[in-house]
């Protein structure tokens, strides 16, 4: 089993792959702050947690480089999706939801990531602890972001810096909108040194919130004479889409029907567009006039 930090081939080639597709499952993605990441010492990364499995592949897409992440323990019960978790550089760890003698076994998953950290491989965690399509972070956020650098602090001996990072989507449900992640400026257990464990989590959540647009203002595109004979002439190119990418569209459907929780409705529409992925230029564009349709017709409403 490869450890966290190790190179891998295989991982390399996939993460440039995802790297050159992620810009495919979004209209924009922008960055803010990433000038700000720490180039002197290991860095974990505190982030809010909207969009299931899109969040990590947003951010690896964001930082340009390898980073580890924790993900809840209950999705690496069978043997099988262990071992693809761990080679995509993702742990187990246990909530307390999980009971006090699984989360004691976080124990063993934090000296693997103090091993990671000291390899210079950043590491994320979910401060809420949990998924959910919101934009207001939910709290109070977890304790193990400052555990885990105490302890990393102490066993390597180097400075570790805790970097919030906000992650806004233009809209939860619908594929191909706009995303932007935001790096924060990083903080040293120094600077809350002073500070009960209370306060430096709400200072922590406040940094975090800071980042994240609590609101995507609604937009009024304007022109909709020209935009609705626009529309007209690309209806064709729309249905020979929509027949080219039907494969990735039908599959998408099939595994949506089984998803209840709704947030990971655009992970299962990446995942199946990389079954396909030789339709997924027409199935990218599918979407993109899928939503220029979709937002004339709010538009015309308001």
């Amino acid at each position: 089993m490869h450890k966290l930090w190790e190179k891998s081939t295989g991982y390399n080639l996939l993460w440039a792959y995802s790297y050159a597709c992620i810009w495919r499952s979004f209209s924009s993605v922008k960055v803010e702050g990433r000038e700000q990441f720490p180039t002197d010492g290991p860095v974990i990364l505190a982030s809010n947690h909207c969009c299931t499995m899109m969040d990590p592949l947003v951010l690896l897409y964001a930082f340009k480089g390898t980073v580890a992440f924790g993900a809840r323990a209950d999705i690496f019960r069978k043997p099988k999706a262990n071992k693809a978790l761990r080679w995509l550089r993702i742990v187990p760890l246990a909530r307390e939801r999980d009971g006090m003698s699984a989360v004691s076994g976080n124990q063993q998953i934090f000296e693997e990531i103090v091993e990671c950290l000291d390899h210079q491989v950043p590491f994320c965690l979910y401060v809420e602890g949990t998924h959910r399509p919101q934009r207001e972070i939910q709290r109070p956020i977890k304790k193990g972001v400052f555990r885990l650098a105490e302890l990393a602090e102490t066993e390597t001996g180097k400075k570790i810096y805790i970097m919030p990072v906000g992650l806004t989507y233009g809209d939860f449900f619908r594929y191909m909108k706009p995303v932007k992640v935001r790096f924060g400026k990083p903080l040293l257990l120094d600077e809350v040194k002073d500070m009960n464990s209370k306060e430096r989590l709400e200072m922590l959540g406040d940094r975090i919130q800071d980042l994240v647009d609590r609101e995507v203002p609604e937009r009024n595109h304007g022109l909709i004479i020209p935009r609705a004979l626009l529309a007209l002439i690309t209806l064709p190119l729309f249905a020979a889409c929509a027949v080219l990418s039907s494969p990735i569209l039908i599959l998408t459907a099939i595994f949506l029907r089984k998803v209840k929780d709704k947030a990971w409705n655009n992970t299962v529409r990446f995942a199946c567009s990389l079954i396909f992925f030789v339709l997924w230029p027409f199935h990218s564009l599918f979407y993109l006039l899928l939503n220029y349709y979709q937002d004339l017709i709010q538009d015309i409403k308001r």
